[in-house]
């Protein structure tokens, strides 16, 4: 039995230790690279017409494509940002800037075909809160994107299908 316990317990370790999905890390530079060759544009919600009203996100390359200028003016929490490789950790950054003053970087934790998800803290006027955005790209040229924010143990969540606009 404990032969038989051993055995398993080293069959299970070989597999996560030689297993690439396990302990594959992001090459950022390709992430960010991959990101904003496919975000570049104006993207709004689903459902809306056109992309004056009520809202529109807006993705472009900025700094000899070593940064995404990301743009959410006409959000109700309007709020501007920047996606680059955040060179002291060697990851894919996100830093957001809202108009009440809330701000924070949230880092790219999961980067596949289908799905992107970035993590992180930021700062507002009530506090540190957590941020997880997760993104997934179905292939219907839509996205759905969703932002889960936790402060104080309770979590706030905003799902939205988007679409490119041009």
């Amino acid at each position: 039995m404990m032969r038989h316990l051993l055995f398993s317990m080293f069959t299970f370790a070989t597999i996560l230790m030689f297993s690439p999905q396990c302990w594959a890390e992001i090459d950022s530079q390709n992430a960010l690279t991959r990101i904003g060759d496919f975000m570049v544009g104006t993207w709004v919600p689903a459902d809306q017409q056109d992309e004056n009203g009520p809202r529109k996100h807006v993705y472009a390359w900025a700094l000899d494509r070593k940064f995404v200028r990301t743009n959410g003016e006409l959000d109700p929490a309007p709020w501007h940002g920047y996606m680059g490789v955040d060179l002291k950790y060697n990851q894919v950054g996100w830093w957001g800037f809202f108009a009440d003053g809330t701000s924070g970087v949230i880092y790219l934790t999961k980067f596949t075909e289908k799905e992107w998800i970035f993590e992180g803290d930021d700062f507002g006027p009530n506090g540190k809160f957590r941020r997880k955005v997760t993104v997934k790209i179905p292939a219907d040229g839509k996205i759905s994107s969703t932002i889960e924010d936790t402060l104080d143990g309770e979590t706030t969540v905003v799902q939205q299908d988007w679409v490119r606009y041009r």
